[in-house]
């Protein structure tokens, strides 16, 4: 019986290209963690814009429910409730009254857009707002919920946290008061696989 070389080779490739990518992807899946502290903040809302691109070199962009609104980077100093880590935390106020100097205003939900799909996501939320209330996390690939948490918020903070094999592309947070903040975000991006690549150079050199 006579075997193709270069058939055998690629078939070989491509098995050791799904074990590799199957024992390795999830283990050297990169954790991003972001305090909000690795920027300077005022600490009132009539001086900030929303959170945008600033932390797109991580793979991470914020949006507001409108171009002018979302959550903002704040210094706690004028807050009842301290950051988790640092003095910096996302904040948001959708009291009458508080707004951004563009006309925007600092309320959610919050759209987290990662540039890798995501397998782990992390972030705590505290309501300034005497009282609990709920907040939630839900986690998206395309149009498709494949995960999504609600937890009783209030001072001091709670973890919302998901987790998902396929990989989400964005999160959305939703506050449940008028005046709340979060802090500590973190997220384990999947890797982009090399392991075909490798098979590439293999079939061509078989």
């Amino acid at each position: 019986m006579i075997f193709d070389t270069n058939s055998s080779n690629s078939f070989r490739c491509l098995l050791l290209s799904l074990i590799v990518f199957a024992t390795t992807n999830v283990a050297n899946a990169q954790l991003v963690v972001i305090s909000f502290d690795e920027t300077e903040a005022p600490n009132l809302f009539l001086e900030p814009t929303p959170l945008s691109n600033e932390f797109s070199s991580l793979g991470v962009t914020f949006e507001g429910p409108t171009k002018l609104s979302g959550g903002a980077i704040l210094n706690d100093s004028s807050f009842s409730v301290s950051a988790r880590s640092g003095a910096n935390f996302l904040a948001f106020n959708g009291t009458p009254g508080a707004a951004f100097p563009s006309g925007g205003f600092p309320i959610g939900p919050e759209t987290l857009l990662f540039d890798t799909n995501i397998t782990e996501f992390s972030i705590w939320a505290a309501n300034v707002i005497d009282g609990a209330a709920d907040f939630s996390a839900q986690g998206f690939l395309g149009n498709t919920l494949l995960d999504s948490t609600t937890v009783s918020v209030s001072n001091p903070y709670e973890e919302l946290s998901l987790s998902s094999s396929q990989g989400f592309d964005r999160v959305v947070l939703t506050g449940g008061s008028s005046v709340y903040v979060f802090d500590d975000l973190s997220f384990r991006a999947i890797p982009e696989p090399s392991a075909f690549a490798f098979c590439g150079v293999l079939a061509l050199n078989g």
